[in-house]
């Protein structure tokens, strides 16, 4: 029960997460991106990011029209979120979203499509060459699906299509962290791979250590965010 509750976090952990897997069960890999979208309101901090990075530079010359890519988007529950917000204010914004399993892009289009100004890309990460540049990129819980030599090569094509700054968000390791998320999914969360990959993912986060050791780049801060979390801020 002690390992259930509190297992041994000081070494990142590689298992692959069962939404990862190519036969995975679609059904409940759906019902996953609909309980995130939950848990991103909830715990990620994502939009108060967004708010104190990116809407900010875009309060500061708000005429100007705006490209965002979303790595990893999912359901897309944050840009919907971005583009309703940059409307009330009368900014004007394209949204990309970009990712490359076929159950999620059917997924993320049908929630999408009455959205004109949100585009969705199915490429794989890697393909960051193959697209535009844009003036943000955005990824939210995407970095620590990735193999350490992975995240690195990940970094520098971000940074090389980003025209403003990029920001990730991914999960810092956490004894805590992992405690709640367990009692919170175990009991509202069913029928998908919510409870284990998400407990999976927060052996799979990282450290700030960790990160900075990895990236070793002066141009891009790494940064402790409450609860749990771990930033990534590259400007252009």
């Amino acid at each position: 029960m002690f390992d259930f509750l509190f297992p041994d976090l000081k070494k990142r952990s590689f298992i692959p997460e069962m939404m990862d897997l190519p036969d995975c069960d679609k059904k409940k890999l759906i019902n996953t991106v609909k309980q995130f979208a939950m848990l991103n309101y909830l715990f990620t901090k994502s939009r108060e990011l967004i708010k104190r990075y990116i809407l900010s530079t875009i309060r500061s010359n708000p005429l100007k029209e705006y490209t965002f890519l979303d790595i990893g988007a999912g359901g897309c529950d944050v840009v919907i979120w971005l583009l309703n917000y940059c409307k009330k204010k009368n900014y004007k914004i394209k949204i990309s979203c970009l990712d490359n399993d076929p159950a999620i892009i059917n997924y993320a289009q049908n929630r999408c499509k009455k959205y004109e100004a949100i585009s969705i890309i199915n490429e794989s990460a890697f393909s960051l060459d193959k697209l535009q540049n844009y003036d943000f990129i955005f990824a939210n819980h995407f970095l620590h699906h990735l193999k350490d030599e992975e995240i690195l090569k990940m970094i520098r094509l971000i940074k090389k299509k980003t025209n403003i700054l990029f920001l990730i968000n991914d999960i810092r390791r956490s004894n805590l962290a992992y405690l709640g998320y367990t009692l919170f999914t175990g009991v509202f969360y069913h029928n998908s791979f919510a409870f284990y990959d998400g407990r999976l993912s927060i052996r799979k986060g990282f450290t700030q250590k960790e990160l900075e050791a990895l990236i070793d780049d002066e141009s891009v801060e790494v940064n402790r965010v409450n609860p749990a979390r771990i930033l990534l801020i590259g400007y252009k």
